[in-house]
């Protein structure tokens, strides 16, 4: 059986698009150009640019990761180059995806994870760590950062959507797991049907501001948790303690604080003008612990991201 064929004319099934689209996509030498080529081929509106497709576990243009530094500058040129409305990236065994837009940006993967809501009814899964743009959204449970955490409680609450930063996208459609290829004719659907650019529809979400992840090496794990209640400490002296805060409370400096510790160290922080979160959980395959951190400006940003580095070390 030619299971490529078998698995393209499934995945063929979900494609929507409605007017010609130029896409480049940048396979990372790994294995989703041979699916790629197969799923578009002869569909009248698609106008697919491929690069690094072909295997090579070498990875000769660049690693397998689209997260490290430099590995989206290939596919930013690309897509500038060729006037195309959106470029993709895939990891090397294509179950992660980035995407940027028709002027080469990076499209944060909890922008991709809004986008996918316009998609799907609830309910969906969520982290502690995706941003607060998804959190706000009606229907969303949460659950612990990780594969397995995700695909569980996906299947207990029958869940049609799952999202996580590193850029895992999971659905009831394709069995509850994750995909890159899946993910990306979702986000092809979806631009088809708009009226604007696609950097023009994200522009609406100007107003939350996130440091990418920060990773700090463990010496000592018990050292490291000290840490961590000492921020909490820290922040819990300051601060009144709501179970279910409101979204707006008090005036400007009567900030309210929710906690949660489901999964390492989640705090959220509101007062009537801004807010902001941060997360510390340790890796569950690294020997990191793990900062995100987001909040309502750049300004406010920057200062509780330096005020936590300060504590850590």
């Amino acid at each position: 059986m030619n299971y490529i064929n078998l698995y393209a004319n499934f995945l063929k099934k979900f494609i929507k698009v409605k007017r010609p689209l130029r896409v480049v996509f940048d396979c990372s030498n790994g294995t989703s150009g041979i699916v790629l080529k197969k799923v578009f081929e002869k569909n009248k509106f698609m106008k697919p640019i491929f690069i690094n497709d072909r295997p090579d576990g070498n990875f000769p243009a660049h690693g397998p990761n689209p997260f490290k530094k430099d590995t989206l500058r290939q596919l930013q040129e690309k897509v500038k180059k060729t006037k195309a409305n959106l470029g993709v990236i895939f990891d090397g065994d294509g179950d992660r995806v980035l995407f940027v837009d028709e002027l080469g940006q990076k499209i944060d993967q909890d922008i991709i994870g809004f986008i996918l809501t316009k998609k799907f009814d609830p309910p969906y899964i969520a982290t502690t760590i995706n941003s607060k743009k998804i959190r706000e959204l009606k229907g969303f449970i949460l659950t612990k950062v990780g594969h397995l955490f995700m695909k569980k409680a996906m299947k207990e609450n029958k869940a049609n959507l799952g999202i996580e930063r590193s850029g895992h996208y999971y659905f009831k459609d394709f069995f509850y797991c994750d995909s890159g290829i899946f993910t990306a004719i979702q986000i092809i659907n979806f631009i088809s049907n708009l009226k604007t650019n696609l950097s023009e529809y994200i522009k609406n979400f100007d107003n939350y501001q996130r440091l990418a992840e920060t990773n700090f090496a463990i010496e000592n794990i018990e050292d490291t948790k000290k840490k961590i209640s000492k921020i909490k400490s820290f922040y819990k002296i300051r601060l009144k303690i709501h179970p279910n805060p409101p979204l707006k409370g008090g005036n400007k400096k009567n900030w309210h604080v929710q906690i949660s510790e489901s999964d390492g160290l989640f705090m959220e922080f509101f007062s009537k003008l801004e807010w902001w979160w941060f997360s510390l959980r340790f890796s569950n395959s690294e020997n990191l612990l793990r900062l995100n951190i987001e909040a309502s400006d750049k300004k406010l940003l920057r200062e509780k991201a330096g005020e936590i580095k300060r504590l850590l070390t």
